[in-house]
């Protein structure tokens, strides 16, 4: 700890410091400005003796600390504010899914330029059609316990409440609309003048609208390959306008799919992969398999999740058969155009 004397003290002469510091970083000794040579010693060790450099090298360091905080609170100030999205079934949520929002975050906290402000995760629509999909009472109560352990992920069930399936790329629009407005309440400023935050000067994150990110595994950016199940117009737009995320992990190799994709590869620079080295093959369809053969998932789901599992008996035989005649919703979509076009 550090008196209010010695940082009054390391202002003054802020300056002298600056260039003792250079000095430092190159290997040169400083200056002598009065004192002993061993005033200007740097203690390694927080626990040695005040008396060991007669005091200065105390003053010293606790002023180049001072200074290497001042450097990250800067640095963080400068970052882009950026939002996390996932979209997906959560049939149940996964440690590994929350897991997925933690590797991302230091990801990009590593690359220097953004600050992760918030993750949420959207739960599917009913309508989506996918086999053994229960329903979205339960899978977004599932997630809400899931959540309670984390101070920045949170859940928006909008997509959920729909009538309708919704779109991928619908669901980023609405999530990037709210993310705006409450930037320009917060800033106190007209969403009018989107233009103007547009050009804004990026040293001033304060006046930076948040960016929205899709969050997802590998194996959501392989289906960007398969025909008809996302249009590429829709594609374009989430890798152009939003960016992607893409966690990698086992065998699974996204820079191959970002290569056979004209339009990622086109966005290439918007898609951020980041590899989890510590491998986990965990799927919601293992787990929901291990559920029906009465076979544990400890330490696979939060216990909050296990236990409103086994509380509601929700994954069983019977609950593997919903859907299972039913097309996904994005090709039945598909299917019904192409129908039309050739009437």
């Amino acid at each position: 700890m550090y008196s209010v004397a010695m940082m009054e003290e390391g202002q003054r002469g802020g300056g002298r410091q600056k260039e003792d510091l250079e000095g430092l970083s190159s290997g040169r000794r400083p200056p002598r400005r009065g004192g002993s040579p061993s005033s200007y010693s740097v203690l390694s060790n927080p626990g040695e003796s005040a008396s060991r450099g007669r005091g200065k090298g105390i003053d010293l360091r606790l002023s180049f600390n001072f200074g290497v905080r001042h450097q990250h609170c800067a640095k963080m100030i400068n970052r882009i504010p950026v939002a996390l999205i996932a979209c997906g079934s959560f049939n149940p949520i996964t440690n590994m899914h929350m897991r997925m929002f933690e590797l991302a975050r230091d990801h990009l906290h590593q690359t220097g330029l953004y600050e992760v402000i918030k993750g949420i995760i959207s739960p599917v629509n009913d309508r989506y059609g996918k086999k053994g999909l229960v329903t979205a009472k339960h899978r977004v109560a599932m997630v809400q316990r899931a959540l309670e352990t984390s101070d920045w992920i949170t859940q928006d069930p909008w997509e959920s409440q729909q009538e309708q399936w919704v779109e991928t790329v619908m669901v980023l629009r609405h999530h990037y609309n709210v993310l705006f407005h409450q930037h320009h309440t917060k800033n106190g400023t007209s969403p009018e003048s989107s233009k103007a935050l547009k050009q804004a000067d990026l040293s001033n994150a304060q006046s930076v609208a948040p960016r929205l990110k899709l969050l997802c595994g590998a194996d959501v950016l392989k289906t960007f390959n398969n025909p008809n199940l996302w249009k590429d117009e829709h594609i374009e737009e989430i890798v152009q306008k939003f960016g992607l995320v893409c966690i990698s992990r086992g065998d699974v190799h996204p820079q191959r799919f970002i290569y056979e994709s004209d339009i990622l590869f086109k966005h290439r620079h918007n898609i951020h992969v980041v590899t989890e080295w510590i491998l986990n093959d965990l799927s919601a369809t293992h787990i929901r398999r291990a559920l029906r053969r009465g076979q544990s998932v400890k330490y696979l789901l939060p216990e909050s999740v296990i236990d409103y599992i086994q509380q509601h008996n929700i994954y069983t035989a019977e609950s593997e058969l919903q859907n299972v005649n039913e097309m996904l919703q994005p090709l039945k979509a598909q299917h019904s155009m192409i129908n039309v076009l050739n009437d």
